[in-house]
């Protein structure tokens, strides 16, 4: 059964209302953490960001059917953020 298109726009309005929320959360991660800086480049939370934008991303894809997709970037998203993690421990 193939969906009709107000099912589809439904979908569209839903996924455009999450990831404009996801932005305004990302930016104000960014923002909150530029602010709290005292010594360091006035830059900050830019993974925090992304990784928010990725959860929202899995989310979606879970959210519309693709379970498979969203157990499978989930796992490649948690590899990456703690090899990020440890090669920024010995960066910094």
């Amino acid at each position: 059964m193939s969906p009709n298109s107000s099912d589809v726009n439904a979908i569209s309005r839903a996924i455009q209302g999450i990831t404009t929320g996801i932005g305004f959360l990302g930016a104000g991660e960014i923002w909150r953490d530029a602010q709290t800086a005292t010594k360091k480049p006035p830059i900050h939370g830019l993974t925090s960001a992304a990784a928010i934008w990725v959860v929202a991303g899995l989310g979606i894809a879970a959210g519309v059917g693709l379970w498979q997709l969203g157990l499978i970037g989930t796992t490649i998203v948690l590899i990456v953020l703690r090899l990020v993690k440890k090669f920024e421990k010995q960066i910094l």
